[in-house]
């Protein structure tokens, strides 16, 4: 019997595993306030899954005797369905008492997206429990691809470490410290519902993927809310963000947007020739002079939704700037853009060569420019 359940962990040694994650979509969290804030709702478990990837793979990796395959990206977004007025509480049942049932682990898994086909394992977190210093999570393992669940058991630990963060993850410690090779379950195994409980899960499913859609409506009207923050900010401080202008200019027209202040330029390579160069923001016009449109040779490369007309000019990370010499070249790093004579950009610290033929080498922060 000893040798052949070491013959079976040995077999298994090479095959995958998908981690997808430690779930608090569905998590209650009894007698604690750090969740009170929408936004930490979302820190915390982003944060803890960070930790079970640098510290905990490993271990993972060598009680189940499987090489692990990290693939927990999709509850970032479904993190942001949690609802603070539906998981806090100050108070709630004994940890003894499930919150949750199979039928509710089966429909949040059926929620997911479907991945490479194989094995997968995940954590669903239940609750929480200050008052009964306990944590309990659903480990649960599913097929990746067609998402029905090979099994799901119950496990509570209780929590351990310095700060909110490591507190909880305690319980996490502590449940993977229990997991042996033995847990992991056949791939023909299947977790049998009852008709009942099938409907229901069908029931359910539907229901987190609207709580889902929610989630995701509230995220976009956060990042709404700061993108206008923002945007306030910048026009405030006289930033004139290419997002909110539009502007048609060449090369030669540069000179109006440098004497405006204007650090960035979008060239529409459509305009005619002459064209006038406008800076708009909010409807009002910030900066205007002539132009001799662009030039027929010149280069456009268009990236991060914005576009750089000029000699062989190049956009990167939203900051643009275009060649101010006929055959001069741009090279941009680090959210800056450099322009001149085989001039570089290295380690976010940009000037520019000065002479014609001049070069620039950056190494360090430093720049030399030289004949």
């Amino acid at each position: 019997m000893l040798l052949a359940l070491w013959m079976a962990a040995t077999a298994g040694a090479t095959e995958e595993l998908a981690w997808t994650g430690l779930d608090f979509g569905l998590v209650r969290v009894f007698g604690e306030v750090p969740f009170t804030d929408p936004a930490t709702l979302t820190t915390f478990p982003t944060q803890w899954n960070r930790l079970f990837r640098d510290e905990m793979v490993g271990s993972l990796g060598s009680r189940t005797k499987r090489t692990i395959r990290v693939d927990d990206v999709h509850l970032e977004s479904m993190h942001e369905a949690l609802d603070p007025a539906v998981a806090l509480a100050p108070d709630g049942p004994s940890w003894r008492e499930p919150i949750l049932t199979r039928v509710d682990v089966v429909a949040r898994v059926q929620a997911y997206p479907s991945g490479t086909p194989g094995m997968a394992l995940t954590f669903i977190a239940e609750e929480l429990n200050r008052p009964d210093t306990h944590g309990c999570f659903w480990v649960t393992w599913y097929d990746r691809a067609e998402l029905f669940v090979h099994a799901t058991e119950r496990r509570c630990e209780a929590p351990g470490g310095i700060g909110f963060r490591n507190y909880w993850f305690g319980s996490v410690k502590r449940i993977l410290a229990q997991m042996k090779v033995t847990d992991v379950p056949s791939p023909d195994q299947v977790l049998t519902l009852t008709e009942a409980e099938i409907a229901e899960a069908r029931e359910k499913s539907a229901g987190i993927e609207e709580r889902l859609a929610k989630g995701r409506a509230r995220a976009e009207e956060r990042a709404a809310r700061a993108a206008e923050e923002q945007k306030a900010a910048d026009m405030a401080a006289g930033r004139v963000p290419l997002d909110w202008v539009t502007i048609h200019v060449a090369p030669e027209g540069l000179g109006a947007l440098k004497s405006a202040g204007v650090e960035f330029v979008v060239a529409d390579r459509q305009a005619p020739a002459p064209t006038t160069v406008q800076v708009v923001s909010s409807g009002v016009v910030v900066a205007s002079g002539a132009s001799g449109g662009v030039a027929p040779d010149a280069e456009c490369e268009t990236a991060y939704g914005k576009t750089a007309c000029g000699y062989g000019c190049t956009v990167a990370y939203g900051d643009v700037k275009c060649a101010q010499y006929p055959g001069g070249t741009c090279e941009v790093a680090y959210g800056k853009v450099a322009c001149g004579f085989d001039c570089q950009v290295a380690y976010g610290d940009v000037k520019c060569a000065r002479m014609p033929g001049g070069r620039c080498e950056v190494a360090y922060g430093k720049i030399t420019c030289s004949q």
